[in-house]
């Protein structure tokens, strides 16, 4: 079965883009956003256009040098 699930589609096993963070957005609404809707990678937007991801392990990183700074 490996060779027939080698050739689905990535739409198959994609996650849909269901909220969005802007690149101007704080730490907080970033956690917020991810706590809220169960999210451990958010797309980041700049005028209407994809410019990165955050992950969940980056903000756990920030938050580790606010607290230890």
């Amino acid at each position: 079965g490996i060779r027939e699930q080698a050739e689905r589609p990535v739409s198959d096993v994609m996650l849909p883009i269901t909220v969005t963070l802007d690149a101007a957005d704080n730490i907080m609404t970033v956690i917020y956003d991810m706590v809220k809707h169960d999210l451990s990678l958010v797309p980041v937007l700049r005028d209407g256009r994809v410019v990165g991801v955050v992950r969940s392990v980056d903000v756990l990183h920030e938050l580790s040098d606010i607290v230890l700074s």
